[in-house]
């Protein structure tokens, strides 16, 4: 998946999303670094993403599962 393409299609705008979140609770980056390494232009694109998937953790238990499991496999852990 080129997650730093301009396209907004959904199949990629989810899996962008998930990046941006998991850039920002797994390293110190900022939004604005994160924005850039993503090919944004602005850091409120990053914080949109962040916010936005935090917001549906909270309603969506297969999309815990996945976030977990992509968390599993960049830090190591079980059934990684």
């Amino acid at each position: 998946i080129d997650l730093d393409a301009a396209r907004r299609t959904k199949d990629l705008v989810i899996p962008r999303h998930i990046g941006m979140y998991l850039t920002r609770l797994l390293t110190p980056r900022s939004y604005p670094d994160i924005a850039k390494k993503f090919g944004r232009r602005d850091h409120t694109t990053s914080h949109f993403a962040v916010k936005k998937i935090e917001r549906l953790l909270k309603a969506d238990a297969n999309l815990v599962a996945v976030v977990d499991a992509i968390k599993a496999r960049i830090i190591g852990g079980p059934n990684v």
